[in-house]
């Protein structure tokens, strides 16, 4: 670091943990108004750093601003009304300035700004002064979203652990607790309409739908509401989303691929309203389960899928169960195996009784099996491996923990041949394991 930056870095701490106290000693309004209008002078600088591509003064103004906004926001949030903002909220149209900065880490500074603000509006749940602050949101959303967009010449997914990846994990957070503002619906609407933008390109193509299956859990209960007002337009969105997404072409961009699989799983509820749906999603998703870069987060959202529609699966039982005797020639890890098992478990309970014993042991058998095989040839184990013991009885452990079957009183209840055949098996296992 140069000393003119230690300088400048230096400054910005000073000027911040002013305004810090500015926060804590509300009653000097003239003091509060000398800073504010001086911190406003920085804008202009804020626009030569940038132009000076001089990343570091360029989070340092941001730091300040965002300082100066969230100690002013009580004032801003409880001295504002529909008609009458209070004179400070111009404050938000700078920062948002900075959001829209090229490097996400100006952008990141900005984040614990807004989840103040959505707390604010949340806890005086006043939806005149939501609205107020509804078309900062938008922006922020929008361009949160341009941030989220990957390069261009990006091959692959994003490597998990990534500072990227990361960094979108918190934009998803940070939308997801916000979007009250704007509407679920709303945000959905407006990415979607994004998506139809001529030319657009995959990477701005996945960066909405990214930022779609943060807010996808959150449209039901709008759209149904949707739907008894009779507002076709809004209704018709989520079906022409999933329509797209299962057609997909083959030469999609693998990361448009993999987010579209997410969201789908971020639909489950939706799904569910919408069962003549559910068979064209699980059949992409048992395709998408079969390409080892799409395996994990097809088996996360089947289990989405297969908790959220328990009703309508038992049709599918004996499909799902192919996909369980297949699991370990597809490339997923063993969290998102339990993970699909305790889906399918979900789907026992809602089965016909006279039913639920043979399912129930043909998807434990499919664990027992290599059990057995571990025991009879002596295989020396390996922990994390389908040698290790400790991986099949963590499946058959999901199994049960997820079954749950109604019985009434003086019923036999329906699993209890299976789980004295498996109580059997485990305990052999451990005999053997102990030797």
């Amino acid at each position: 670091m140069s000393a003119v930056s230690g300088i400048h870095e230096a400054a910005t701490d000073c000027v911040c943990a002013l305004l810090q106290c500015l926060e804590d000693n509300n009653n000097q309004q003239a003091l509060e108004l000398q800073l504010f209008s001086g911190v406003m002078t920085l804008e202009e600088s804020f626009h030569m750093s940038v132009a000076h591509e001089d990343q570091e003064k360029s989070m340092n103004y941001c730091r300040i601003f965002t300082e100066l906004a969230e100690s002013f926001l009580e004032k801003i949030v409880n001295g504002s009304s529909i008609n009458k903002p209070h004179f400070a909220v111009k404050i938000l149209d700078v920062v948002l300035t900075c959001v829209g900065h090229h490097d996400y880490e100006v952008a990141e500074i900005t984040f614990n700004l807004w989840y103040r603000l959505s707390e604010e509006l949340y806890q005086k749940n006043n939806d005149s002064l939501t609205s107020l602050f509804k078309p900062y949101v938008e922006r922020l959303i929008q361009a949160l979203c341009r941030h989220c967009q990957m390069e261009p010449d990006h091959e692959g997914l994003l490597e998990d652990g990534d500072d990227f990846a990361d960094f979108r994990l918190k934009v998803s957070e940070l939308i997801k607790d916000m979007v009250f503002i704007v509407g679920s619906s709303n945000c959905f609407r407006q990415m979607f309409l994004s998506l139809q933008t001529p030319g657009v390109t995959w990477d701005s193509s996945e960066a909405a739908l990214f930022v779609m299956q943060a807010v996808a859990k959150n449209i039901l209960p709008l759209l149904l509401l949707l739907m008894l007002l009779s507002c076709r337009e809004e209704n018709d969105v989520v079906p022409k989303v999933v329509e797209a997404i299962l057609n997909l072409p083959e030469n999609t961009h693998v990361a448009v691929r993999h987010t579209s699989v997410l969201l789908l799983g971020e639909l489950c509820e939706w799904i569910e309203k919408h069962p003549q749906s559910l068979e064209p999603v699980l059949n992409f998703l048992l395709y998408c389960l079969q390409q080892p870069k799409m395996a994990s987060v097809s088996a996360n959202s089947l289990q989405s899928i297969c908790s959220a529609c328990r009703d309508h699966m038992a049709v599918h039982f004996s499909g799902l169960v192919q996909i369980i005797q297949s699991l370990d020639t597809f490339s997923i890890s063993n969290e998102a195996a339990i993970g699909l098992l305790k889906g399918v478990s979900v789907i026992l309970g809602r089965m016909p009784t006279d039913q639920i014993q043979q399912a129930m042991k043909e998807i434990c058998w499919i664990q027992i099996t290599p059990l057995c095989q571990l025991v009879e040839n002596d295989v020396k184990t390996e922990k994390g491996t389908k040698s290790d013991p400790a991986l099949w009885l963590d499946r058959l452990a999901a199994i049960f923990r997820h079954t749950n079957v109604g019985v009434e009183n003086g019923q036999i209840h329906p699993c209890q041949g299976v789980i004295t055949e498996v109580t059997a098996v485990v305990s052999l296992t451990g005999e053997w394991e102990q030797r």
